[in-house]
């Protein structure tokens, strides 16, 4: 169970297997935001992304995912899906509000392997930053990376020939996209491809912008702004659980 502070200064607190930091609203609470990183690790923009939200009424929370540097265990789809079930859960025993996932790259495919098959899992929305839509074309550059960043991983074939756009057909709940045109993120997703997937999606919508903030953590104002935007509407439409 996470423990019950306030403030936007994120506080650990721990699942049966995982360390979650939670940033808190030192106000009235909107939504429940739940931060997916990539297959690399809790990157450097996800704690100030979780402080914005959270300054904006969002209380948000991430956690490594097993195999990741300094977690026990072994990353693969399977174990990602187990770890998101678990922090849902955690977070649902927390608050009624609407709760979002925030997911980027590889976790965007995870969230919506998970939202397919747990049938939407207690979750109300999904914000996809950085959409990975073939792994395949990006396992060469990946693996190396994965090492260097400490990484214990178990990816099959079958992962790495996962169809984006397939996962994304079986997912209910409303879904922005957002992507940047920097050269990081034209290569997880070309125009034509995220418009597909956007079309084979039940209910999404699409934003374009010119740099992501996977290295620039100066434009992470203006993304936070965005999602503050669709998380408000989307609670207008939601019933609390």
């Amino acid at each position: 169970m996470f423990e019950a502070e306030t403030g936007s200064r994120p506080v650990q607190a721990a699942t049966a297997r995982l360390a979650v930091n939670c940033a808190r609203p030192e106000g009235p609470q909107r939504s429940s935001v739940l931060l997916l990183g990539n297959a690399y690790g809790v990157m450097p923009y996800v704690e100030p992304l979780g402080r914005l939200l959270a300054g904006m009424g969002h209380r948000t929370y991430w956690f490594p995912y097993r195999g990741q540097a300094g977690v026990p265990g072994v990353l693969s789809f399977g174990s990602a899906l187990e770890d998101i079930a678990e922090a849902v859960a955690c977070v649902r025993k927390e608050t009624t509000e609407p709760l979002v996932i925030l997911a980027h790259c590889f976790s965007s495919l995870a969230a919506a392997r998970f939202l397919g098959e747990r049938r939407h899992g207690g979750v109300d929305g999904l914000i996809v930053y950085g959409l990975l839509a073939n792994p395949l074309r990006r396992r060469a550059a990946s693996i190396p990376r994965l090492i260097e960043s400490g990484v214990r991983f178990d990816f099959t074939e079958a992962d790495w020939s996962l169809s984006a756009a397939t996962l994304f057909r079986a997912v209910t709940v409303p879904v922005l996209f957002c992507h940047a045109r920097d050269s990081t993120n034209r290569m997880r997703a070309s125009v034509d491809e995220l418009s597909a997937i956007a079309r084979a999606t039940t209910s999404s919508e699409v934003e374009w912008f010119e740099e992501g903030y996977d290295e620039n953590l100066t434009v992470l104002p203006t993304f936070a702004r965005y999602y503050d935007q669709w998380l408000r509407l989307l609670a207008t439409r939601v019933v609390p659980k």
